[in-house]
Parts: structure tokens; sequence; C-alpha cells
């Protein structure tokens, strides 16, 4: 990898740290030009230098129209000294002040990371890469990898790209997945027919040497109600018996690692710096220059790990191959690795958090609790050592913060996580509420200033389905005591309903205790609004659940709910949180009354309110 000379050169200064120095270190002060003149920063990038380009190509339009319409900016490099490594592990551009209101999303810092063993060039290329990486996962890792269903499962349909692409037919890939009565699933279309993403996968399949692939745009038919519903509920099982599953950033990202002739060659020679004398800089290994947190941006926080349609695909799929905007990444059970690391990525980037996605993490539980045939209780931990009730819980908050969520499917979107989950611990779903656990999870509110309740929507309004925004629980095991006695539930059909012109009624039946209140100023605290153009004018209701405990004290805890139009049942608006000295008529006027003080003993709470036989929530 190219740098400029200044790049080049900014550990030959050496360093003599002290014991309590801040870590990063100011080593250059870039001219960012002026109006008549290029910056050294815009020569350097343009020259080739692997730190200035990816800076300079990060800016925004914001950015450059200041640095055109200013006398004299500048732009300082930093050095990260690790005290521990006793080396620079990380390189940082800092504009100045005058950028301060510009959009973030820079690649402003770069981690220095030992790198990767010289590879020969046959084995560097992007195409022996792909297959390099198949072949190790499919011969190496077939315990933790491979899928442990019955492998003549088949989708209803298919593509056929050996009927697509001209000469004979590519050899079958996977005996238990191809060897099977495809006609009756085979669609074969021209592949001038396709979109030029499908285009581009097609041929990537086409050099693994598989024959059939299965697009869901295609495969499933997008504008009739009847197929997604029979097909959506099971698009799980494609990924959990496909062989290999293909995401891209663009069209253009599969024909550039197609056309590609060599990896990345992203090596450089810093120097390490192992003693603390100023002129003790000594050769060190080459190092690989990597934007912080390249395999969270494209892995775990990408665009399609934010695509709820995506969502159950990425955390069923034994083996994703993604095709980035600069480089390809390996995801599977096994291994982890990019063109930058194509032997897997260094133990600094693996031991880091934020590289460790929720998915992967209810992956390794889901297929270790499959394999040993195991059922799961609340209580039990597996290897992401939590109870799978909280892991159901993370799942949802991921899910709900993505996009894309088509109208209607909100449900169906994770059908296939419900079914694994339901199959493990002999529970049973209900609106995304699970049986045995239906009391604690009623108790879910929404992390959003502006959540949005749909218009239309087949979950009732007590299921965290029926609002579109960031969900959020409170941790099961802190929550005791019991308030409410559930007497029955109605929701057959609402998971795998799309029929939004004709919705299930689903409704929740309980005995419990109410609280006349009226809207008013709300408290974050107290009230936590499901949407707040809910909260109109008349009567609302509170219905404590559960206390909580919490080092500052007990909190009750149940829904705020509001009659419907009928006035003979009720619906779910929000939640309430009340501790100890809280006053609930703060939810309401301050002309309502009484103040009611929420205690200590629970007692006293049943013995303020007016037992309700059959309160019927829709």
């Amino acid at each position: 990898m190219d740098l400029c000379d200044i790049c080049a050169d900014l550990q030959k200064q050496g360093h003599e740290p002290q014991d309590d120095e801040a870590p990063w270190h100011l080593k250059y002060m870039h001219d960012l030009g002026s109006r008549e003149a290029p910056s050294a920063l815009e020569i350097s990038a343009r020259s080739g230098c692997s730190f200035c380009k990816q800076f300079w190509d990060s800016l925004t339009e914001q950015h450059h129209y200041i640095m055109s319409t200013s006398d004299q900016v500048d732009c300082t490099i930093w050095l990260y000294w690790d005290q521990e490594k006793r080396s620079y592990t990380k390189l940082r551009f800092i504009l100045g002040s005058e950028f301060d209101g510009c959009p973030d999303g820079l690649k402003d810092t770069f981690e220095l990371l030992q790198a990767f063993e010289e590879s020969s060039s046959e084995t560097r290329s992007s195409k022996n890469m792909m297959s390099r990486w198949l072949n190790i996962c499919t011969q190496n890792h077939k315990n933790d990898c491979c899928t442990t269903q019955p492998t003549r499962w088949l989708p209803f349909r298919l593509i056929d790209i050996g009927n697509c692409m001209a000469g004979d037919p590519a050899e079958d890939g996977f005996d238990g997945l191809l060897h099977a009565n495809i006609e009756d699933w085979l669609i074969t279309l021209p592949l001038d027919d396709f979109p030029a993403l499908f285009q581009s996968a097609c041929l990537a399949v086409e050099l693994f040497g598989f024959r059939y692939i299965w697009i869901d745009m295609i495969c499933v038919i997008q504008d009739s109600n009847e197929d997604l519903m029979r097909q959506l509920p099971l698009r799980a099982h494609v990924f959990q018996h496909c062989a290999l599953t293909l995401t891209a950033e663009s069209p253009d990202a599969i024909v550039r690692a197609l056309e590609q002739d060599g990896a990345l060659d992203s090596s450089i020679g810093i120097g390490s710096q192992s003693l603390s004398r100023r002129d003790s800089m000594l050769p060190g290994p080459a190092t690989i220059a990597v934007p912080e947190n390249l395999w969270a941006d494209e892995m775990v926080d990408g665009p399609m790990s934010c695509d709820a349609t995506c969502f159950q695909d990425q955390l069923f799929a034994p083996r994703r191959l993604h095709f980035g905007a600069t480089q390809m990444f390996w995801h599977c059970t096994g291994l982890k690795a990019c063109e930058m690391f194509q032997n897997g990525l260094p133990q600094q980037m693996l031991q880091n958090p934020i590289n460790d996605s929720i998915l992967e993490r209810a992956l390794r539980q889901v297929q270790l609790q499959s394999k040993s045939n195991s059922r799961l209780d609340k209580s039990a931990h597996g290897v992401t050592q939590m109870p799978w009730i909280d892991l159901w819980h993370l799942l949802v908050r991921r899910y709900s913060q993505c996009s894309k969520f088509t109208r209607g499917t909100r449900l169906l979107g994770i059908s296939g996580i419900t079914s694994e989950l339901g199959a493990l611990t002999g529970d049973t779903s209900i609106a995304g509420l699970w049986q045995s656990n239906l009391i604690n999870d009623l108790l879910w509110y929404i992390d959003d200033s502006a959540p949005q309740r749909p218009e239309l929507s087949c979950a009732p309004t007590w299921s965290w389905a029926s609002i579109e925004g960031p969900i959020q629980y409170f941790t099961s095991s802190k929550l005791y005591g019991n308030f409410v006695k559930i007497v029955d539930v109605h929701a057959s059909g609402v998971e795998n309903n799309m029929y939004l012109d004709d919705p299930v009624t689903a409704s929740l039946h309980l005995d419990g205790y109410l609280l006349k209140i009226l809207p008013g100023p709300f408290m974050h605290s107290i009230m936590l609004p499901d949407c707040k153009n809910d909260i109109t004018k008349g009567h609302h209701f509170c219905l404590p659940l559960r206390l909580q405990k919490s080092a500052d004290g007990d909190y009750l805890c149940g829904l705020v709910l509001r009659r419907t139009e009928t006035s003979q049942y009720y619906e779910r608006v929000g939640m309430f949180r009340c501790g100890e000295g809280d006053e609930l008529h703060i939810l309401g006027l301050e002309t309502f009354g009484r103040a009611y003080t929420f205690t200590k003993d629970p007692g006293e709470v049943v013995n303020n309110m007016t037992m309700v036989k059959d309160i019927t929530i829709l």
C-alpha cells in the first residue's frame, strides 16, 4: 500500500512516553490549501496515499465547500500510543472547528494491525479467495456451519443458473440440496431479464459451481398475498438449507470482485518502538491500516444488517459472502475474514465486542441447542451466557431498529426465529410475546421521541409489533410480584397474517386493578407512551403488572390503557413506571383529585384500586 512522504515518516520522529501523558500525540498538521491552490492533503490523496485517500474520499460536499471558500483551514494527524503494547496502534485525522457543523461518518481513524502472511498471487486473486473460503468452511467446519435439518428440503421455486448461462450447466454443488425432483420447483428465465444485481449474483454463483439460486424478489411473487403468506413463514428454511448466502453493497461491488486479479495490498512498513529511548526506533513487522470498526460497519451494522427483510436470513445462513464497497467479507461460525485478512481477522479485531453482533450470539445458542436436541428454559444459559427469554428481547430490540418493514409482515419477518425458539423451548409465541413469560413481555416500551402506530396493523395494541420504533424491555429477572391474572388470550393467526384489509382480531383477557387517570403533561420517568398521538382527551387507566427491583428502590410497572370507541374494551397506549413517592396522578391534571402515592407494601396498591374482572385489551 502506497503512502505519501508525510504518512510514511510519521513514526520516524520516535517517542519518549511519560507515565501520565495523554495517549494521543499530534504528529503533523496538513495545510488544506486556499481558494486558489489544492491542499497537500488533496495532492497526497490523489497520489494514492492509502490513509489520505480514504479520508479524503469520505469528505462530503459540505466539507469541500468550506475548504474552497475559506482562506486557510488545517487538518492535524495524530497517533495513539498504546502504553501496554509499546507501539502506535491508531492514526486519526482531525479537522478544525470550521467543520463542526458537517455530517459525521468520516473515515478519519485507522487501526494499525500486524499484516497477514503474504500469499501467492494465485491464492490472493478474488475468485480463488472466494473458493478457498468456501472450501475451508465445508471441509473443516462441518460441525459448526452445516445445517442440522434434512438436506432434501427445497423451496417452492428455484432459478436454474445452467439454463440462464451460455454453454453447459455448472456441476451440482451439494447432493442433498440439488439431487431431488427439482422440476416441480424450477423457474428458468433469460439472464438479460434480470436486474443488474441479480445478473451479477448469477455470475458469482456460476463461478462457485452451483446450479441453482434462490432470489426472494423473483422466487416469491411479490404482489400476491397468497404466495407471500405461503412462502414468508418458510423463508428461514431457505437460508438454513442453502450452501451459501450472497449479499452485496451494489451490483458494481460483485463485478469489481469478479474482475479483480489480486486481493487488496494494504501492508505498510511502519516501525514499532519497543524501548522508551527516543533513538531506539527499530524496523517492525509490516502493518495493516484498517479503517476503525471496519468489520462492524460492514457486517454488524451495515445496510444489510439493518434491513428488516434480511434480519433472520443472516441469522440462519450457515455461510455468508458479502461484496462490500471496497472489498469482500466472509462470515461463518468458524471464520471471519476479508480481503485484507483472508486467513481470518486478527485477534485484536475478534476480541472487540463491537464486532460480535446479537445475531451471532443468537445463532450460536440456537445451533448449540439444535445439535444437542435439548430444550431451553427461561433460566437456561447457553454459550451466550443469558436466559433465552432475554436473548429474545435482544433480538426484538435489534429487529425493531431495522428499516424497510413491509406492511403487515412485522411478525412474519422473524417467524423463523420464533419457530426455532418455540421448538427448542416448548413455548408458544403469542403475537410476538411468549406464553410462559406473557406478563413480563407486556412490559415493553418505546425508546424513541417520535414512535408511530400504523393506521392498519395485524398486531394487537399490547404487542410490540403494533408500533414502529425501537423496542426496549426491563430485565425479566428484576421483575417480581403479580397484580394481574391472565384469563384467556385469543391471537390465533396473528403471527402469519398480512391481510390488512381483513385483520385477525386478537384479544387479551385478564383480571386486575385499574386506577382511573386523566391525560396531562408527560414525565418520561413516569409515563412511557407508545405514541403521543394516542394520549387523547378523556379518561385513561393504569393497570399494574409487576414490581421491579432497582438499586434506588422498587418500582411499580404496568400498562396505560384507554377505552375503545365502543367503551366495552381497552387498548394499550403506553406503560408507566412509578417509584416510591412518585404520584400516579402526575399523569393527569392537578384538578383530578387526591394524589395516589406508591408505597413499599404491594397490598396498599391493591387496597387503593378497584378489582376489575375480565379486562379485555385489543
